[in-house]
C-alpha cells in the first residue's frame, strides 16, 4: 500500500487524481483504520490530509461557515460562537462516538460514510448545507442531499474528494435542532433522527426545513413536512400534523436493520476491538507466544430484548498453568471492568458502595480430568425470602447521556422483568 501525507490541497488534489487504483483518505481514522485492521478494504493508496492546514479550519465569513475535512468533531463541538448559531447541528456532531472518537472523527469522515443512520446529516441538509469537492476539473459546490446517493455512495467522481462544509449563516429569530431515537442505546445507531431548521416571524413559522434520518436508503428532505408547519404557530396541532406527515414518510429500522448497522457501524467496532484487545493481553499471560487468535470477528448474536457484537478469542494454554492462574488472569472481564483493568476496578470499587455478589462473577465447573468452563455472570437474580434483586448495568464514559443510560438498563432487564411478571400470574 503507497501512502502519501501532502502538506497543501494541491498537493493533494494532484496525488489523489492521478492514481487509478483504490483509494482513501486519512482524515480522523476512527473508520478508515478500523477497516484497514480488519481487512474491510485493502487500499492502494492511502493519503492522509491531516497535515494539510487550510483542512484544519473552521472559518466564518459574511454569509458562510467553512469547516475543513480534518476538522475534528471535538473541535466543531468546543467552538462556541458556531455552537450557539448552530445548535443542531453541533448537538449530531456531539453524538459521533464517545469522547475520545470525537477528538479524531471528522464531520466530513461521518457525511462521506453516506450511513442512513449517520447522526451528523440530518441537520447539515436542515440547514442547506452544502460540500465543496476538489478533482482534477477544479472545484465545485454541491448540496449535500444531492451529494449522497445511497447507503455507501456519493455522487462525486473518482478523482474528487470532499475539501470543506459549507453551512450557511443562520438567520434572525432561527434556529435549528437535531433529535434521535435509540430504543437499544448500547448501539448507539439511531432508529429515527430528524433535524429541523426554522424561522419565526410575528409568532408563526416563516421558513422550515424538516429532515429524517434513518428511514430510508438515505436522509429525507420532507417538503410535505416542512409545508405542513409554513405559516402555521408552534402548538400541538402544527406538531400532530407534523407527525402525521413524517410517519408517513418514514420506514423506520426494523430489527434485522439494527444488527445490520451495528455490524457496519465503525464507531462500536472500534470500542468492540479495544475489549478484543484487552482479552487477548489477558490470555497472553497463560498462552503460548503466537497462538491467540480471533474467530468470527465482530459476529451478532441476537437475543430477545439486545443485539450483541460478539469476537471468540482462543489461544492454546501454556504447559503446567493452574485452574486457578487461568481464573485470575481472566477474570473479572475486560468488558465488565474497562480499561486499564486494574485503575478500573479500583475505581468501581470507590463509586459502588454495595457488594455484587454473584453479579458480574462467574458460574461454572472444573472437573477432576482439568477440564473447565466458566462465563461472566450478567443476567442474573437473587432470591431472598420473597424479594427478587437482578442488577443490570452498561459501560459509562465521561459523556454517557444519563437518560440514554437508563433506558439501556431497562433494555438489558427487560427480558427478567418479563419472566418474573409471568411466573407472579401463574
Amino acid at each position: 500500500m503507497r501512502y502519501e501525507a501532502p502538506q497543501t490541497l494541491d498537493q493533494a488534489v494532484n496525488v489523489f487524481s492521478e492514481f487509478n487504483g483504490l483509494k482513501r483518505i486519512l482524515a480522523g481514522g476512527t473508520d478508515i483504520l478500523v477497516q484497514l485492521r480488519t481487512d474491510v478494504i485493502q487500499p492502494e493508496l492511502l493519503m492522509n490530509i491531516k497535515d494539510i492546514e487550510e483542512l484544519g479550519k473552521i472559518e466564518l465569513f459574511d454569509n458562510f461557515w467553512k469547516i475543513g475535512a480534518g476538522v475534528s468533531a471535538a473541535n466543531i463541538t468546543n467552538n462556541k460562537e458556531f455552537s450557539k448559531e448552530w445548535p443542531g447541528i453541533t448537538e449530531g456532531v456531539g453524538l459521533i462516538g464517545s469522547t475520545q472518537i470525537q477528538n479524531r472523527a471528522t464531520l466530513v469522515g461521518n457525511l462521506s460514510n453516506a450511513s442512513p443512520a449517520a447522526d451528523g446529516v440530518p441537520a447539515l441538509v436542515a440547514a442547506n448545507a452544502m460540500v465543496e469537492i476538489v478533482g482534477r476539473s477544479g472545484n465545485r459546490k454541491l448540496e449535500i442531499l444531492s451529494l449522497i446517493s445511497g447507503p455507501g455512495k456519493l455522487n462525486i467522481k473518482s478523482d474528487e474528494f470532499i475539501s470543506h462544509i459549507l453551512i450557511p449563516r443562520q438567520n434572525k429569530n432561527s434556529s435549528d435542532c437535531y433529535m434521535r431515537f435509540i430504543p437499544r442505546t448500547e448501539m448507539d445507531i439511531a432508529v429515527v433522527g430528524c433535524g429541523v431548521s426554522l424561522s419565526v416571524e410575528n409568532n408563526n413559522i416563516s421558513a422550515v426545513r424538516v429532515v429524517l434520518g434513518a428511514v430510508g436508503p438515505k436522509v429525507i428532505f420532507s417538503e410535505e413536512a416542512s409545508n405542513s408547519l409554513l405559516g402555521a404557530s408552534l402548538n400541538a396541532d402544527s406538531l400532530s400534523k407534523l407527525q402525521e406527515v413524517c410517519e408517513k414518510a418514514a420506514n423506520p429500522i426494523d430489527d434485522k436493520r439494527i444488527a445490520k448497522e451495528l455490524f457496519n457501524s465503525e464507531k462500536d467496532r472500534a470500542e468492540h476491538l479495544m475489549i478484543v484487545d484487552l482479552l487477548r493481553n489477558d490470555l497472553g499471560r497463560i498462552c503460548d507466544f503466537g497462538s491467540i487468535k480471533t474467530n468470527n470477528l465482530y459476529k451478532i448474536e441476537t437475543f430477545e430484548t439486545v443485539h450483541h457484537m460478539v469476537t471468540e478469542v482462543v489461544g492454546n494454554l501454556k504447559s503446567n498453568v493452574s485452574e486457578s492462574s487461568i481464573i485470575l488472569a481472566l477474570f473479572p472481564g475486560g468488558s465488565i471492568t474497562g480499561a486499564p483493568k486494574e485503575r478500573a476496578m479500583e475505581i468501581i470499587d470507590l463509586m459502588e458502595d454495595y457488594n455484587r455478589d454473584f453479579y458480574t462473577g462467574s458460574l461454572g465447573y472444573i472437573t477432576p480430568d482439568g477440564s473447565m468452563d466458566m462465563n461472566i455472570a450478567i443476567r442474573t437474580m437473587t432470591i431472598t425470602d420473597s424479594n427478587g434483586v437482578y442488577p443490570v448495568g452498561g459501560g459509562i464514559i465521561w459523556d454517557s447521556n444519563p437518560k440514554y443510560e437508563w433506558e439501556e438498563a431497562h433494555h438489558k432487564g427487560a427480558i427478567i422483568d418479563k419472566y418474573v411478571h409471568q411466573l407472579k400470574e401463574t
